[in-house]
């Protein structure tokens, strides 16, 4: 029997056992939906930095941009005070960050015209910098759908890829590497009872050392060297790049890539190996 009948077979088994067992099914998709509520916490909540705002347009469009800012999830603490203060407090560590809304924005918004705004932030405080830089699109892509501008209006979270080809890339290799490594583990085990705890219990804690939610480098080298073990580290970091043009890897993006391809093919190749050799008994 060539090595993927014997995939295709063994997956066929697979699912008549978990028809046989609904309410395995059921337990294992409350875990799933709960690792999802639990992870989305951590991007939907915040710590309301406090941001100084300096608004030298006064017209509606600027008026509206700040109800945007004041409407992302807990991030912001904006404070109207003189550029002076201002400057002051984020060189003492009191503010997180200053945003300058430049007169003209109005006039220029509602020409279509594209308006740099100047963010100046707090590099010593990581947490509250993170923060900023995660909220700041957040608010601007709200505030673009308000209004209806170009590209603001599409399906989903309203974010294209600029890299396609590296999305479809990064994601089929964790479909082949996760589905695999899955597989391999079971037939280890021999057990599907066993392994799916085992698997959700290793979830968080890859998740949270991949560098989704923030580069690894940022939590020290000992971190940044054991998130090299896990394919995620490297899925991030292709994922960043072909959806926002981010580095947050050290690594080129080609060197993520190869890494998640040799992680696919030695994924397979366990799992392929194991069911060949359990088949063989």
């Amino acid at each position: 029997m060539s090595p993927w009948r014997l995939f295709r077979s063994s997956a066929a088994l697979e699912a008549a056992q978990l028809r046989a067992q609904w309410g395995f099914v059921a337990l294992t998709a409350l875990a799933a939906v709960s690792f999802l509520a639990m992870v989305s916490l951590f991007g939907l909540t915040g710590s309301y930095a406090p941001v100084a705002l300096h608004d030298r347009d006064g017209g509606p469009y600027a008026r509206r941009l700040v109800e945007a800012l004041n409407g992302a999830h807990h991030s912001f603490a904006l404070k109207n005070m003189s550029e002076a203060e201002a400057e002051a407090a984020l060189g003492s560590g009191r503010l997180a960050g200053i945003i300058v809304i430049p007169a003209g924005f109005s006039e220029a918004v509602a020409e279509r015209r594209t308006v740099p705004i100047d963010v100046r932030i707090d590099s010593v405080n990581i947490d509250l910098t993170n923060d900023i830089q995660r909220a700041l699109p957040a608010a601007i892509v709200a505030f673009g759908r308000r209004h209806r501008f170009p590209g603001t209006t599409v399906l989903g979270y309203g974010v294209v890829p600029i890299a396609p080809w590296a999305t479809v890339f990064a994601l089929a290799a964790c479909v082949a590497i996760f589905t695999s490594l899955g597989a391999w583990v079971g037939a280890m085990l021999k057990r599907t009872l066993a392994a799916v705890p085992l698997l959700f219990g290793l979830a968080m804690p890859f998740y949270i050392d991949s560098g989704a939610l923030e580069p690894t480098r940022f939590d020290g080298e000992l971190i940044w060297i054991l998130a090299h073990l896990s394919p995620v580290y490297y899925a991030v970091g292709v994922l960043e790049w072909a959806f926002h043009g981010l580095h947050v890897t050290p690594e080129p993006v080609y060197v993520d890539m190869l890494a998640l391809a040799g992680i696919a093919a030695l994924a397979v190749a366990l799992t392929l190996g194991r069911l060949a050799k359990g088949k063989g008994r």
